[in-house]
């Protein structure tokens, strides 16, 4: 039996081990791949201190993968040998309510996800079901392709099919980290005016050089009284929180004007936010959830980024065997966009 490197979470709270594991052996309808990078995502943090229920372990992680196809299952005809792929991390029943009305994402049946309840990208390979594969231009650099199915189109799903952005409107971008200073780029790209806040100013630094309209710390400015100021004081039409915490997602929201939208992407487990139900009410604002992306928004994702209206932002690269290091790093620093993995 053939073997490959993986690093492993076995115990939560305890560091990731590097394990000589089988290489897994390919299904009818799955694709083996030859991992070349995994981003990383603080959802990989969360899953390694415990805080994803679903998650089985022992699992390898890794969510947001791309790789070299090297064997396909009997019945796959979507992709090929050779194909460059990064892949949606969902699978779903295909069967209930929600799977049959195009919210696989949402299934009601019960979802398993690469990387926490199946084996992800932290590896040399990887097996995936060939329906999930993205197939992308072999000219891509890899560790672009890796940012397609979340950091980039997680703000795709959750500006595009969520908030329903129109041309013209002001979005208010609330934490530009891997998953934010990508959401800017999208609302720029779906024409948008664009008002982002973080209190680092490297991330704003590099959000302003990315095409931000207005960049802001929430330190030294209020965020909600700036943001009338520049819409003659309505306050904007969306705002999206890449952050979870309390005081990002009420300071938002308090952004927004009458009938506006407020979509909340980032999640901090066993937090909760404050609103006034007469605001809500009253100004017919909108509270919208929005959970990782669907299949169409991976196509628009990997269109923005062919067309350079997206640009996938890599800070800083590790090889996939010191993946503690780089999760420590970007729970205690955090990267200027993402951090990823290599496996050459």
């Amino acid at each position: 039996m053939e073997t490959m490197k993986a690093m492993v979470l076995e115990k939560f709270n305890e560091p990731l081990q590097l394990r000589e594991v089988p290489i897994p052996e390919v299904g009818p309808d799955q694709v083996l791949v030859k991992m070349k990078v995994c981003s990383i995502c603080n959802s990989d943090n969360k899953l390694k201190e415990g805080l994803i229920k679903s998650a089985v372990i022992p699992v390898i992680p890794g969510h947001e993968p791309a790789g070299e196809v090297v064997e396909i299952g009997k019945d796959v005809t979507e992709v090929k040998v050779g194909d460059h792929v990064t892949f949606l991390h969902y699978v779903s029943c295909g069967k209930c309510k929600n799977c049959l009305s195009g919210r696989i994402n949402d299934c009601l049946v019960g979802f398993k996800r690469l990387g926490y309840e199946m084996n992800g990208g932290y590896a040399e390979y990887m097996l995936a079901p060939a329906k999930n594969a993205l197939v992308v231009p072999k000219d891509m650099p890899f560790e672009h392709a890796a940012l397609i199915p979340d950091a980039i189109c997680t703000s795709v799903h959750a500006l595009y099919d969520r908030a329903k952005v129109q041309p013209g409107e002001t979005v208010l971008i609330s934490g530009v980290g891997g998953l934010g200073i990508h959401g800017m780029q999208v609302a720029k790209a779906l024409g948008c005016t664009v008002i982002v806040s973080d209190p680092d100013e490297r991330k704003l630094q590099r959000a302003r050089e990315l095409g931000a309209d207005y960049a802001f710390s929430p330190v030294d400015t209020n965020i909600p009284e700036k943001c009338r100021e520049l819409t003659n004081g309505f306050g904007v039409d969306v705002a999206a929180d890449f952050v979870g915490l309390p005081v990002a997602d009420e300071t938002a929201f308090a952004s927004l004007a009458i009938a506006g939208r407020f979509v909340m992407v980032g999640y901090q487990p066993r937090t909760i936010f404050n609103v006034s139900s007469e605001w809500v009410t009253m100004g017919e604002r909108e509270i919208i959830g929005s959970k990782n992306r669907l299949p169409h928004n991976m196509k628009m994702g990997l269109q923005f980024v062919l067309e350079g209206k997206v640009k996938p932002q890599v800070d800083e690269k590790f090889h996939f065997t010191q993946a503690n290091e780089a999760l420590a790093k970007l729970k205690e620093v955090g990267f200027i966009g993402r951090g990823v993995l290599t496996m050459d």
